[in-house]
């Protein structure tokens, strides 16, 4: 901490000027220096008068000083109130300076300079508890299931892309139905005349019984797929209602922690708002001294400021 230039400033008890009064009679002995400077700079020992041609007498354009004293005075007073300002200057730059430095402590600078723990904030891990997927479920699954799981599905999109509608099985079984019904068909006309014969390759039953037979094979595939799928939405949804309740309760953990920390930090900047308060006020009470040189120009100055 900046310790204070103890030399501007009046001891208890002793007289001194406060910030204001010293700032009220500096700028009244500025007003004197202007005036003295003012005198200085309009200097001249030459008289000067001026005749015209033709006329009697001579008019006096410029006078000169006679009065060197004057002069003199004029300097002294102005290196007077030169040092009276420039005393006072320098002590208000010290208070000034001095009270920057003590009041320019955050809370967490307050609290380093008393030696007091500012506290750290409380961490939420409520969003480091991911939630499972059904996927972080299949990978737990043991060589076997997952080797059944992943069997039955490739089985059941190899099936459902060969007989569902509009697929081949289908699209086959039908035409086989409708060529049973219309086995002959023509194209063009005259003696351009094309007759195409058809007729199934193998029997419609044993289509139809293929048919059949790879429905019921793909149903009961999806019907295994679907177990396994409901019993890994069971553990998934059992798991999920575990982590939901590990967030509750590290939801509930950050509450409990920041409510303190909030507490503490209310506390530390009650304490802080005091202490700046009080600093403030302590600051305001410093007397500048006057030293001794200084006091008739000081008596002067208050004598004139009435």
């Amino acid at each position: 901490m900046r310790k204070l230039n103890e030399i501007y400033f009046a001891k208890e008890g002793e007289y001194g000027l406060t910030e204001t009064q010293a700032s009220h009679l500096c700028a009244l002995a500025a007003q004197i220096k202007e005036q003295h400077e003012a005198t200085l700079a309009n200097v001249i020992f030459v008289n000067t008068t001026m005749s015209i041609v033709g006329q009697e007498g001579e008019h006096i354009t410029e006078a000169g000083y006679t009065n060197l004293a004057a002069i003199e005075t004029a300097i002294a007073e102005i290196s007077k109130m030169n040092a009276f300002i420039a005393w006072f200057a320098e002590a208000r730059k010290e208070l000034e300076d001095y009270r920057a430095e003590q009041t320019r402590y955050d809370l967490d600078g307050w609290c380093k300079l008393m030696g007091k723990e500012y506290p750290e904030p409380p961490k939420n891990h409520v969003n480091e508890i991911e939630m499972s997927t059904l996927e972080d479920i299949i990978k737990e699954m043991s060589l076997k299931d997952r080797q059944t799981y992943l069997a039955l599905e490739a089985k059941s999109a190899v099936y459902g892309k060969f007989i569902h509608p509009r697929n081949p099985l289908e699209i086959a079984r039908n035409r086989v139905h409708k060529i049973s019904k219309a086995p002959y068909a023509t194209q063009g006309s005259g003696r351009d005349t094309l007759i195409y014969h058809y007729e199934p390759s193998v029997s419609i039953d044993s289509v139809d019984g293929l048919y059949n037979k790879l429905q019921a094979e793909y149903r009961e595939t999806e019907q295994k797929l679907n177990h396994m799928k409901s019993d890994l939405k069971k553990q998934l949804d059992a798991r999920n209602i575990e982590e939901n309740n590990k967030k509750q309760d590290a939801l509930a953990k950050f509450r409990d922690e920041y409510e303190k920390y909030h507490q503490i930090l209310s506390q530390l900047t009650a304490e802080y708002n005091k202490w700046l308060t009080e600093e403030n006020a302590r600051i305001a009470k410093f007397r500048f001294v006057v030293p001794e040189k200084l006091s008739e120009t000081e008596k002067m100055l208050k004598n004139l400021g009435k």
